[in-house]
């Protein structure tokens, strides 16, 4: 070849590994022709080949109103996928008639409604699964779709939901008409004007009565109920026409629980007063 001339060029087509570093330094040398030796190198960024993180969220059986129930959250990272890097998040968003009461997994840290972790992932692998555990609400209705998420870890971001069945649980008719008042509070007027005031289920037939304090309910026939006091161990018969009367199968008396007289739409507490209806002394409990 003559001086200035040039031969034509050459294309080299390389093959990226999967897990290649940046950047790769490649060398060409020419030889021979009556010439000295020449080589050359090219520096070449690698884009590392993105995770690709998929999620999953499972839970067997039917969850009930007032009880707990739990959900088994893994995140995946496709097969042919580049490994994960940097800090991987999942979130869980449960839905108003499901309250979050914890989320854990093995080397996952969580707090709140999250959980992380940045350790690497390689395709076709899974992470330790989170076990996520929620409360159910007593009026949740019924499905009740659970979405969860999972992001960061160089993946586009991904979620998922559940439908979960929720077994309904029928009150005693004594608390027909009730008000929901939001954030899992009742009130409840009976027809006849009484008040019976603010309270929450709390789950396995409790009640928390905002005055009454803590009270196991057991229906009876129609508005009839009975209430097992748990700071007296007493049981107590009312109903819907006749509360704020109340039998005390222990003292073998009808009672009268005096309202607040200060703080109207509730009842005393701390103490809480009663008349004996059978001796007619005011008496605390």
């Amino acid at each position: 070849m003559g001086p200035g001339l040039g031969f034509a060029a050459i294309t080299v087509t390389v093959y990226v590994g999967v897990n290649a570093t940046s950047p790769q330094i490649n060398a060409v040398s020419v030889s021979g022709g009556g010439s000295a030796s020449a080589n050359a190198t090219d520096s070449t960024t690698i884009t590392p080949l993105p995770a690709n993180l998929g999620i999953t969220k499972t839970h067997t059986g039917n969850f009930t109103q007032g009880q707990s129930g739990a959900y088994t959250v893994t995140v995946t990272n496709a097969v042919g996928a580049g490994g994960t890097s940097g800090l991987v998040t999942v979130t869980e968003m449960p839905p108003s008639g499901l309250t979050l009461a914890s989320m854990s997994g093995i080397g996952w840290a969580c707090g709140t409604n999250t959980c992380t972790r940045s350790d690497p992932l390689g395709p076709g692998i899974s992470y330790a699964a989170i076990t996520v555990m929620v409360n159910v609400a007593a009026n949740a209705a019924s499905p009740q779709v659970n979405t969860v998420s999972v992001s960061g870890g160089n993946s586009a971001s991904a979620n998922t939901t559940d439908s979960t069945t929720i077994t309904q649980v029928s009150l005693p008719a004594f608390f027909t008409g009730e008000d929901n008042l939001g954030g899992g509070v009742f009130y409840l007027a009976f027809p006849n004007g009484t008040l019976f005031g603010y309270y929450a289920f709390t789950g396995g037939g409790w009640m928390d009565h905002f005055d009454m304090g803590y009270e196991y309910v057991d229906a009876g026939t129609g508005t009839n109920v009975y209430f097992w006091d748990l700071s007296t161990g007493h049981w107590w018969y009312t109903s819907a026409t006749e509360f704020p009367y109340l039998y005390d199968f222990t003292l073998n008396a009808w009672l009268y629980y005096y309202p607040a007289p200060n703080n109207p739409g509730h009842y005393s507490t701390n103490p809480r007063y009663f008349v004996n209806l059978t001796t007619n002394v005011i008496f605390t409990m």
